[in-house]
């Protein structure tokens, strides 16, 4: 049994389609994993910068919070502890310890803030008590430091047995001198509650080591106190700010990412199985190329039946009609919907019917075209006055021996003729348009005993340009008719054609008898009024041209006149380049 062209086309659409579709499906598993692993990268790297710049803005409260030192109670309570009267500086003391305090209070995760004076007595939240200086880091590292310095310590247990890290900066007075220093106890529950929202899987931490290379916070609690060098690859040197990388070790491919707080000098480096990141992602890489595919597949099948369907559909019309046809009903017609081969079909099915019903109308319409035919003919043998009057100069021409200017003057004529009667389209190059006016000036110079000279001169980028049929001959005829043959001496046309900005030019002017200023404006107004009804028959052939530029090319081109009486008339007829 033989297929038809629709089975045939839904089985080449399949054929052609499920190799791209396979081959498409394999790069997208394949690329699937490339963008997994380095979608992983990023997270982890975004999620540690995410993290440390959460802690660097924490840091920055608490140095705000820590210019409570410049207050007047504290500076007061230093100096009277200094001179030895504690029972002046207890009055401060009481004050200092309410705000500190209440800073404690509002500031989420400050454990406490304490004052510590060079005499080994501190004022904190808690309240005021003796202290070892000599076993206190913070007073160490900071002991004669200046203004703008600041110490960062690591997570300890605190004085008072909670898991705290500290920031620290000097007292310095009035007169610049370091008088103590001031010590703010965080609690290390701000590390834990920014890793939270963070998956590291389950063999992934953050660490974070001091400016000494010092790990001062592990998220597993395990490696606090060790050098970092510890737990980082082999060549690794972490000598940027910040980055990320990838380094195996047991067999496991692992990602680092880190970042430096430029404040404290922090690092934070977050290790974790590259595997364990994308765990849950490469599930759903299965999933996603398998749904992919099956839909892929699907709309294959829907788009092959559709447009296996849209291409036979007219086909399958264009017989059913064709068998209309043959049983003698001429009647039929295909509807073109298209422009294809299919269409074109259709269009030819259409002209051999319409060939048919004329070729069987044809003797009925062969009198009535006979009659056609007839008037034609009549039409034909009426000419223009200035055809007879060019044949009769043709002919006067050949009764003085003058046959070379009689043969110039017949082939003018037949130029102008071809040009006039020539049908197709309402426009021409401006080329074809100055060799008609050509012919038609030469002609008129012959007749009337060369009592005139015209001059044409057009740029050469304007003779290609497209202008309206017959445009020039009526205002030329205009400037021999009512300027040069009213003049008593010789005269002169001069056409010219050139571009300007994005218009060209066209001008034709003469020096005849020019006209008078009141018509002049009845001229310039009867071109101006678009609403006339065409019985006034003033100016008829300027007005036409003009009205015939204006519906072709728009109200801003057309026909400007001017003339000074005598001296002659330029016409200036404006196109669109």
């Amino acid at each position: 049994m033989a297929l038809g062209i629709k089975t045939k086309l839904i089985a080449s659409f399949l054929a052609l389609s499920m190799l791209p579709l396979l081959i498409v499906s394999f790069l997208t598993y394949s690329n699937y994993e490339k963008v997994m692993y380095r979608n992983a990268e990023d997270y982890l790297q975004g999620a540690t910068e995410t993290v440390a710049a959460d802690m660097a803005s924490y840091f920055r409260d608490v140095h705000r919070i820590l210019a409570v030192q410049h207050t007047y109670y504290v500076l007061q309570y230093i100096k009277l502890v200094s001179l030895h009267h504690r029972d002046l500086a207890t009055r401060y003391a009481y004050r200092i310890f309410e705000e500190l305090n209440f800073i404690r209070r509002t500031k989420s995760d400050l454990d406490n803030i304490t004052i510590i004076t060079p005499a080994g007595l501190a004022i904190s939240a808690i309240g005021e008590y003796k202290l070892d200086l000599a076993a206190d880091r913070a007073y160490q590292a900071l002991k004669g430091a200046g203004k703008g310095a600041v110490s960062f310590e690591g997570v300890r247990a605190s004085r008072f047995g909670h898991s705290t890290f500290s920031i620290a900066e000097p007292i310095i007075d009035d007169d610049g001198r370091n008088v103590g220093i001031i010590e703010a106890d965080i609690s290390a529950r701000l590390f834990a509650e920014s890793l939270k929202r963070i998956k590291f899987g389950s063999q992934g931490f953050m660490v974070v080591a001091d400016r000494r290379g010092r790990i001062v916070y592990d998220s597993k609690a395990a490696l606090i106190g060790r050098p970092l060098a510890d737990i980082l690859p082999a060549g690794s040197l972490l000598s940027s700010r910040s980055g990320k990388l990838l380094f195996r070790r047991s067999g496991r491919t692992y990602l680092l990412s880190f970042r430096t707080d430029p404040a404290s000098g922090w690092r934070f480096v977050s290790i974790s199985p590259r595997n364990e990141i994308v765990a849950d992602v490469a599930r759903v890489r299965f999933v996603t190329v398998l749904t992919f595919a099956a839909g892929a597949i699907l709309f294959i099948v829907l788009l092959s039946l559709y447009l296996s369907t849209v291409l036979t559909d007219p086909i399958k019309n264009l017989q059913r009609l064709m068998r209309r046809v043959s049983e003698n009903d001429l009647s039929v017609r295909v509807a073109i919907d298209s422009r294809d081969e299919i269409g074109q079909l259709a269009a030819s099915f259409n002209d051999m019917v319409r060939r048919i019903r004329e070729l069987m109308n044809e003797l009925i319409a062969n009198h009535a075209k006979i009659r056609q035919l007839e008037a034609e003919a009549l039409q034909e043998q009426i000419k223009p006055h200035f055809i007879y009057n060019t044949l009769d100069s043709i002919l006067s021409l050949l009764e003085v021996q003058d046959p070379e200017t009689a043969i110039d003057m017949v082939e003018n004529l037949g130029t102008f003729l071809r040009a006039s009667l020539a049908s197709g389209n309402d426009t021409v190059s401006v080329a074809e348009e100055i060799s008609h006016v050509r012919s038609y000036l030469s002609i008129q110079r012959l007749r009337y005993g060369n009592s005139f000279v015209f001059e044409i001169d057009v740029d050469d980028e304007v003779l290609a340009m497209r202008t309206p049929r017959l445009l020039l001959q009526p205002i030329v005829e205009n400037s021999l008719q009512h300027g040069l043959s009213q003049s008593p001496q010789a005269g002169r046309i001069a056409i010219r054609g050139y571009q300007c900005a994005e218009v060209f030019v066209l001008e034709v002017a003469d020096d005849g008898v020019g006209i008078d200023e009141q018509r002049l404006g009845e001229l310039v107004e009867a071109l101006a009024n678009e609403g006339s009804d065409g019985k006034d028959r003033r100016f008829f052939g300027l007005r036409n041209t003009n009205a015939r530029i204006k519906l072709g090319f728009g109200k801003e081109f057309g026909l400007q006149i001017a003339s000074e009486k005598g001296k002659g008339t330029r016409v200036r007829v404006t196109l669109p380049t």
